[in-house]
């Protein structure tokens, strides 16, 4: 296992590289149902997304900034870690809706540190901190909600929802039924809910991670699911693209549209948002 690594690679064209990070094997999370579920930890990274020079400014301008001013709100992480986080986001990762809880006494928030184990498990993790995260180890079930991309805005929305311990389902600006199994209040315009069983959690440095299984999964909408990349990969993809500028300007306006609840005062968080749907092209 000592030359372990994780290719990200464009799916077409010339199947290029597009991030590279070197893996070593850090502990055994955890053994499941016969299963044993390894953790790495970043050796190297490499990202070929940007031009040599503009990556190495890119890098010294975050290098910068963290002597400055830490902004990660309690996690440590190492330079050669915030790379391969770079690198990790040139694949889109889904940004999901956690429910847990009842409507008496629940929450709901946003989260996508998560993936699919294999064998009918799916991990993932919350900061340690932060009430979400005792929520969901102490209810030991939840159920996840896809979002579609005319709901991302949500996503940031909800986010200060981590903090709470539970929250009144009838101010939140979206209807709402119950999972299937569970019966956990979920957003009605889920694409997808998955109910998940906690087996196993397991401290690792700001975060917990979970190990769950997938009791049942319900699909009720094709479409475009909401999912975050990096800046860099975005580079990259507007760089492939034809009229360019235009993608640019359609890529600025939707982030902006879905991030513009993240940062309100505090005076401001509670009030909901309203939803204005974004058009097709901003959809794109």
């Amino acid at each position: 296992m000592a030359n372990l690594s994780l290719k990200f690679c464009e799916r077409d064209g010339r199947k290029r590289v597009l991030g590279e990070i070197g893996l070593k094997p850090q502990i055994i999370a955890a053994a499941v149902a016969k299963l044993r579920f390894v953790l790495f930890e970043p050796r190297s990274s490499k990202n070929f997304c940007l031009p040599k020079t503009r990556l190495c400014a890119h890098y010294l301008l975050h290098a910068y900034r963290q002597w400055r001013s830490d902004n990660t709100k309690g996690i440590k992480m190492s330079f050669l870690e915030r790379r391969a986080g770079m690198v990790i986001f040139i694949c889109p990762r889904p940004i999901m809706l956690v429910s847990v809880g009842s409507r008496e006494n629940g929450n709901i928030f946003p989260m996508n540190i998560l993936g699919n184990l294999g064998n009918g498990y799916l991990g993932f993790a919350l900061r340690g901190e932060r009430l979400a995260a005792g929520l969901v180890e102490r209810a030991g079930r939840i159920a996840l909600s896809s979002l579609p991309l005319s709901e991302g805005a949500l996503a940031y929305q909800l986010a200060n929802n981590h903090t709470k311990k539970s929250i009144d389902w009838s101010q939140l600006p979206f209807a709402t039924m119950t999972s299937t199994t569970f019966n956990i209040p979920v957003p009605e315009f889920a694409q997808r809910v998955r109910e998940l069983e906690i087996e196993s959690v397991r401290a690792i440095g700001s975060h917990k991670f979970f190990i769950a299984r997938i009791i049942r999964e319900d699909k009720f909408i094709d479409g475009l699911e909401f999912c975050s990349i990096h800046g860099f990969y975005q580079a990259w993809r507007l760089r492939k693209l034809k009229g360019g500028g235009e993608e640019l300007e359609i890529s600025l306006a939707g982030d902006a549209f879905n991030k513009r609840g993240r940062h309100r005062s505090e005076a401001f968080r509670d009030v909901p948002i309203k939803m204005i749907p974004l058009n097709d092209k901003l959809n794109r």
